[in-house]
């Protein structure tokens, strides 16, 4: 018998196989030591496992009965402070429309404004970018362009204005 059985010993274990493979598997443990090695592995885990399994302690009926209580009583001061803090807020929204209201008001309409006008002005940027074909490129050209000869100039007039070099230009 040259194959091993291998990929068969947990259903072996777990009497999980037919006659005639449990017969086969039988055999070839009695005559192959490295299945044979596996087998007994696998087998000390099954024990260890059903001693571990063995000495866990259910909780008895009391057990399930306090967690019980203990969850409803905290829902209970949950919604407690749930009430409390909607009636907060609501009475904070009421006392500054009272204070403010007009004022609230006019500023909730100029931000809603505001950022509709910026909102549209993105999409309008967006599209303009989208529609020519290296407009991005050619800005950022420019702008370098445009930046390195301001350079040049403010460095050219720190020059001409310096004490030291203002004979030297006059």
């Amino acid at each position: 018998m040259n194959e091993h059985v291998n990929q068969l010993l947990s259903a072996f274990i777990d009497d999980e196989l037919e006659n005639e493979q449990r017969k086969k598997v039988e055999n070839h443990l009695a005559i192959c030591p490295f299945c044979h090695s596996e087998y007994m592995e696998l087998e000390a885990i099954r024990k260890e496992l059903f001693s571990f399994y063995q000495s866990i302690e259910v909780p008895d009926y009391h057990f399930e009965k306090a967690v019980n209580e203990k969850l409803n009583r905290s829902s209970f001061s949950y919604q407690k402070i749930t009430w409390l803090m909607t009636f907060l807020a609501s009475f904070l929204v009421f006392m500054l429309y009272m204070k403010f209201g007009t004022t609230l008001y006019a500023g909730i309409t100029f931000t809603s404004a505001f950022v509709g006008v910026c909102i549209s002005f993105f999409h309008v940027l967006v599209s303009i970018l989208a529609t020519i074909p290296f407009l991005l490129e050619i800005l950022i050209i420019t702008l370098i362009i445009v930046v390195g000869i301001t350079l040049w100039s403010v460095q050219y007039l720190i020059r001409i204005k310096h004490p030291l070099n203002k004979e030297r230009y006059e």
